[in-house]
Parts: C-alpha cells; sequence; structure tokens
C-alpha cells in the first residue's frame, strides 16, 4: 500500500478509513473444487432448514406458544423471511466466491461492519452445532441406550474431570461432530452424497407421519380440543397473540441460507444454481413445516403433546411402535446433517476471515487432495467439542436463542 501511494503521490488512507472502506470482496477460492450441481445445493439447504427443528421444536411450540395456530405462525414467518431469502437468491448470483452475510455486507458497509457481523454469525453457528450435537447424543442415549449411555460416560469422566465438567461431557455428541470433520475432510461432494441419503430418508419419514397422522386423526382434535386444565382451546387456544409469539420462536426454523451460499465457490455454475436452490429449499421446507404442524394436531390433541418426546410421542398414544422407532432414526439422522451441514459453512467462514488477513493464513489453505480447508475444518471441529464440553444443554440453548 505504501510503495503504490509513493509511486502515484496519493495519501496512503488511515486506519478508520480502512475499517469503513467499501470494495467488492474478492477472496482467493479458485482453489477449491467446483463440483455441485443445483440438486446437491437444494439438499444441502434443505438439510439445514429442515433438519432437526422440525421434529423438535414443532411440538413444542404447539404446546407452549401456539396451538393448532402454528400452522398460521409457521405461514407469517415465511412471509416475513421472503425478503431474506430474496436478498440472498440476488447477492448469491452476484459474487461468484464463498458467499457469506460476512461478503455481502463487507461490499455494502465495509470491513468493520462486515468483521463483527461476520464473527456474531460464525460463533452462533458454532454454538448451534455444539446444540444439535448435544441434543443428538441426548436422544440417542434416551431412546437406544435408556439413558445407560450418559451414566457411565459420567462415572468415568468424573475419575479425571471436575463434577461441572463430567455432568456435561456428551461422548455421542463428541462422536458425531468428529465424524462431521471426517466427511467434511473427504471432500464436499461427499458431504452432499450423505446429506442427500439422510434427506430422502428423513423425507420419507415425514411423508409417513402426515399418512398416519390423516388417518388416524381427526378434523374434530384439530379444531375443537381444550385443555381441561386451562380450559383454553380451538385453533387458536392462545389468541392471536399465541399466534405472533409462535412466529418469532419457529422463525429460527428456516435458518439456512447461510449453507447455500457458503457453497457458491464450490458451485458448477453459481450464477444460476445458487438463487435456484436457495429458493427452492425455502419453498419446500415451508410447504413440509405447515403439513407436519398440521399433522401433529390433527393426531393428538396440542395439550397432551410432550416436549421431551415430540413426534414419536404422538405416535405411540396411537399404539403405533414401529412409526415411532422410524421417527426416532429420522430425528437422529437429521440431527447429523444440521451438524454436517453447519461445520461446512463454518470452515468456508473461516477459510473468507483468513483470505482477508483477519485471522491466521494457515485456515484459508487448501488441501490438495480433498480440495476443501481442511485446517479450517479440524480447528472448527476443536472449537465446537469445547462448548459441548463447557455448556451444559440448556446453556446452549439460551446461548443461541439469545
Amino acid at each position: 500500500m505504501a510503495s503504490c501511494c509513493e509511486k502515484y503521490n496519493c495519501k496512503p488512507p488511515s486506519f478508520f478509513e480502512r475499517l469503513f472502506q467499501k470494495s467488492s470482496p474478492k477472496f482467493q477460492t479458485q482453489e477449491l473444487k467446483k463440483c455441485l450441481n443445483i440438486f446437491d445445493l437444494t439438499v444441502q439447504g434443505l438439510a439445514h432448514i429442515v433438519g432437526a427443528g422440525i421434529f423438535i421444536m414443532t411440538p413444542g411450540v404447539t404446546k407452549m406458544v401456539a396451538g393448532p395456530g402454528l400452522v398460521v405462525s409457521y405461514l407469517l414467518a415465511a412471509a416475513v423471511l421472503i425478503f431474506t431469502v430474496l436478498a440472498y437468491m440476488d447477492l448469491g448470483a452476484r459474487y461468484k466466491g464463498i458467499g457469506n452475510a460476512y461478503v455481502y455486507v463487507y461490499a455494502a458497509l465495509g470491513e468493520f461492519a462486515a468483521g463483527l457481523v461476520g464473527t456474531f454469525i460464525m460463533t452462533e453457528i458454532a454454538l448451534g452445532v455444539g446444540l444439535v450435537a448435544v441434543g443428538f447424543g441426548q436422544n440417542m442415549d434416551k431412546f437406544i441406550f435408556e439413558g445407560n449411555a450418559h451414566k457411565l460416560q459420567v462415572e468415568y469422566s468424573s475419575t479425571f474431570l471436575p463434577d461441572y465438567l463430567a455432568e456435561n461431557v456428551n461422548l455421542l455428541a463428541i462422536a458425531l461432530i468428529l465424524f462431521c470433520c471426517i466427511i467434511n475432510c473427504i471432500g464436499v461432494k461427499h458431504v452432499a452424497i450423505v446429506n442427500t441419503i439422510t434427506v430422502v430418508f428423513s423425507f420419507v419419514s415425514l411423508t409417513m407421519y402426515c399418512i398416519v397422522s390423516f388417518t388416524y386423526g381427526s378434523s374434530k382434535t384439530f379444531t375443537n380440543s381444550t385443555d381441561p386444565e386451562t380450559g383454553r382451546g380451538g385453533v387458536f387456544p392462545y389468541g392471536f397473540s399465541g399466534v405472533i409469539t409462535g412466529a418469532a420462536v419457529v422463525v429460527v426454523s428456516f435458518a439456512g441460507f447461510e449453507t447455500v451460499v457458503s457453497l457458491s465457490a464450490e458451485a458448477k455454475n453459481s450464477k444460476r444454481d445458487i438463487p435456484l436452490a436457495t429458493g427452492l429449499s425455502f419453498g419446500i421446507s415451508v410447504a413440509c413445516y405447515l403439513l407436519v404442524s398440521a399433522a401433529i394436531s390433527y393426531l393428538v390433541p396440542w395439550y397432551t403433546l410432550n416436549e421431551s418426546t415430540g413426534i414419536p410421542g404422538s405416535l405411540q398414544a396411537h399404539g403405533l411402535t414401529i412409526p415411532k422407532y422410524i421417527i426416532v432414526a429420522a430425528i437422529l439422522f437429521a440431527s447429523g446433517s444440521v451438524a454436517l451441514c453447519s461445520l461446512t459453512t463454518l470452515a468456508r467462514g473461516l477459510m473468507v476471515f483468513s483470505d482477508d488477513g483477519l485471522i491466521f493464513s494457515c485456515l484459508g489453505l487448501v488441501a490438495e487432495c480433498s480440495k476443501v480447508p481442511i485446517i479450517a475444518t479440524v480447528s472448527a471441529t476443536v472449537v465446537i467439542s469445547f462448548f459441548t464440553i463447557v455448556f451444559s444443554y440448556k446453556i446452549l440453548i439460551h446461548l443461541v436463542a439469545g
């Protein structure tokens, strides 16, 4: 910069001018392998947007916040987010490199604002992966190991860790994170293949659940269920305020656009495929959330839902054991796909930070064999594993929600 300014006899920018300078971001992403088509990108978006939220969040919000009116809450949330979707579609077509909020804010508001936004979003993603991984471990322990896995690991960990950390250690969660790290290091195409399998299984399971719900359920259950303890009933037991509150809560369910645009540097035709994949993943996920939220209240009275057992519990209420275990498997698969997508997004975000000189340059190195940022991926894995050990499940929920 100094030699350039001396050559042209101009004054170099000050520190504050550099913080707020605006330019078209041109980061070094040419080493990444362009191997993803529109189907791969759409699946990535669906894996993140639908993911485990539809299985875990929907029953809890139905019971405690909105009742059967959650269907309207999802519609309102989708209507608000449509503008965000259009913005991501437009910006995803404009920039060919790795796309994320940091890059877009950098072009509009400068490096300082972009650094703040990028740091907040990547921290939220890391905490979110930790939350999903811990939830995965708890669900697997509850439904498969009947609570024995947690007892054994606490008993073993207490011999060399403080009681607080020993209680938080979740080896199943750490195993999921390490698995996601290995798949990411092998190659982004393998990530797409794994996510395709999980998304197909999740959608088959959800289709089965909707068919079962509308077969065994009743429209009277949806419209006329009244809680005997509180006297609340009807489609909107919590009133219009409950619908609005529900929309504010479930809006986070659609957070997955960052995954699609973060892979723009690895898309075969990013200018065409990124906007289409973003729009398709959003549209399909909205339809899925609407159907499932209606099916839950159609199958069982909304006030009988259990936040901890969720959709499997609603099937068990009708004695449907086999569909219950299929849904349990889908929850575990979906949790894994969310963690896999989020780790991919986080690694690409660290790579962009590295290319811009905000963090260590080694995090931007791309492996010759797999064409992925391995050091960034491993670093993200270490940070996420640290979060799962230090923070409990409840603390992670508050950190992500707050």
